[in-house]
């Protein structure tokens, strides 16, 4: 399974010009942070099932879940309250994905 580093994201945000969103996968400038990195590897997005697939092919549902909650702040997980092990490597990497690009909203 693929992990999504905090340095992905900073980049796929640089690179593409897009600025950080919670909560929806994009909004007028704006996208997530695996919209970001599927708009950055020529993704059009379009609706939030395109990023899903496209992060689906890059990890695993459990870790794409986890990613999402991590990045959105949605919830505090613990490794005991997370479903698997890979929906908790998610959602540690998406906490950390947020921290380092919240400067950019």
């Amino acid at each position: 399974m693929n992990r999504i580093t905090p340095e992905m994201v900073l980049k796929a945000y640089q690179k593409t010009g897009l600025k950080p969103i919670r909560g929806e996968y994009f909004s007028d400038g704006c996208a997530c942070g695996m919209g970001a990195i599927y708009k950055l590897h020529g993704g059009n997005i379009i609706s939030g099932i395109e990023v899903d697939k496209y992060t689906m092919n890059l990890t695993s549902i459990n870790y794409m879940e986890g990613f999402y909650t991590g990045f959105d702040g949605k919830e505090d997980l613990t490794e005991e309250t997370a479903f698997n092990k890979e929906e908790w490597m998610g959602y540690v990497d998406g906490k950390a994905a947020w921290e380092a690009v919240k400067h950019l909203v």
